[in-house]
């Protein structure tokens, strides 16, 4: 793994985010394990991390949020550069709204997992029948639809008053205060 490119990107790392040496490379080594990133990735990966840093998301923060939302992987089909791709737009965006990387990684994972469980959804689209809104985040084929669909269907939710948005929400995703920040942060912000 060293040789493969872990030492390599750790040497980069530290440049970029003036890390001492070993801090890099276990830095590089945990990122590495959260994303499931192969070693020739490992170089768009620290790329992909000291961009979200130069936008002000300290690297622990970054870590951490992998980490949390590191089980989700197999929920949204990505894993390695592209997971973290995909994924460090929305921590960055979360940390910007001052969420800790640790809770926004965590809200991450509960709102994949719970967008998957049709049965929540489905009583929800029972609350919204009548509105002209049907919310779905599956591919239907009973995989997540992605990331892109996932903003598609929360956009949604903005056509609607309070009271029936938060019904919606709470149905869905429960009322668990780091998701509810991380959900209303995504809608608005888009």
């Amino acid at each position: 793994t060293i040789l493969g490119g872990l030492g390599e990107a750790s040497a980069y790392l530290g440049v970029q985010l003036k890390m001492p040496v070993t801090e890099a490379a276990e830095f590089a080594s945990k990122m590495q394990d959260a994303t499931r990133t192969s070693e020739k990735d490992l170089m768009g990966l620290m790329d992909t991390i000291q961009r979200g840093f130069y936008l002000g998301v300290e690297s622990n923060n970054m870590l951490e949020g992998f980490s949390k939302v590191s089980p989700a992987l197999d929920i949204i089909k990505k894993e390695g550069l592209e997971a973290a791709k995909a994924l460090a737009p929305i921590l960055i965006q979360l940390d910007q709204a001052s969420m800790e990387g640790s809770a926004a990684g965590n809200a991450l994972r509960k709102i994949f997992q719970a967008g998957m469980k049709t049965d929540k959804v489905d009583k929800a689209n029972k609350a919204l029948k009548g509105k002209g809104i049907k919310l779905d985040f599956t591919d239907g084929k009973g995989e997540f639809g992605g990331i892109e669909k996932l903003y598609a269907e929360l956009k949604k939710l903005g056509k609607l008053n309070t009271e029936t948005r938060l019904n919606v929400l709470g149905t869905i995703f429960g009322d668990d205060a780091e998701t509810l920040t991380a959900l209303n942060n995504m809608m608005s912000k888009g």
